[in-house]
């Protein structure tokens, strides 16, 4: 009796191994894969190709996936192609550069910007906005969804807890059934006269 009890373990065994081999296979099929974590911008202010007025003091960019460990770098150049004077300070996930002096000249300026994304890729991009006298103040930033949260990745990493708790719950309940057998067949063998 206990030799048959022995046989059925290696086939639990087998059949919980396959789930979790079927399990990593899934896992890896569905997660993102790294170079999705590219630092991307998500708006700016003034943002891409806005017309803007006022006094200008500062351009404030808002990134997802932005390395905050390494350094990034940002310029403003005026619409004669010089760069203009300023400090390029870091907040999280934001980039703001601070100029000397305000922007109150008419023309199109050009924002160009370099980071780091958490996959470790390096991306350089550059956008224009352009300034007229008597245009709205830029609009600033308004994203509605929370910074550093993209929504994919929200859904992915909830399925990932999902099966990762799924999967400890089988091992659990089979280690469970494994002893309460030991339990028994010792039972049934310590009754044997």
């Amino acid at each position: 009796m206990q030799f048959v009890k022995n046989q059925r373990q290696p086939t639990r065994f087998r059949r919980l191994l396959g789930v979790a081999i079927l399990l990593t296979v899934l896992i890896a099929i569905v997660a993102p894969s790294p170079a999705s974590a590219h630092a991307e911008l998500r708006q700016a202010s003034p943002d891409r190709n806005e017309v803007v007025g006022g006094a200008i003091h500062s351009i404030t960019m808002q990134f997802f996936d932005l390395d905050v460990t390494k350094p990034q770098t940002a310029s403003v150049f005026d619409p004669a192609g010089n760069e203009l004077a300023g400090q390029v300070n870091r907040e999280d996930q934001r980039l703001v550069i601070s100029l000397v002096e305000p922007i109150m000249t008419p023309g199109e300026y050009l924002v160009a910007w370099a980071a780091n994304g958490i996959d470790g890729d390096f991306t350089e991009e550059t956008f224009t906005f352009r300034w007229e006298e008597g245009a709205p103040e830029p609009k600033g930033l308004d994203l509605t969804e929370p910074v550093g949260l993209d929504p994919v990745n929200y859904v992915l990493l909830l399925v990932g807890a999902a099966l990762a708790a799924f999967v400890v719950h089988r091992f659990m309940v089979a280690r469970r059934e494994i002893r309460a057998e030991r339990a028994a067949a010792a039972a049934a063998d310590a009754a044997l006269p």
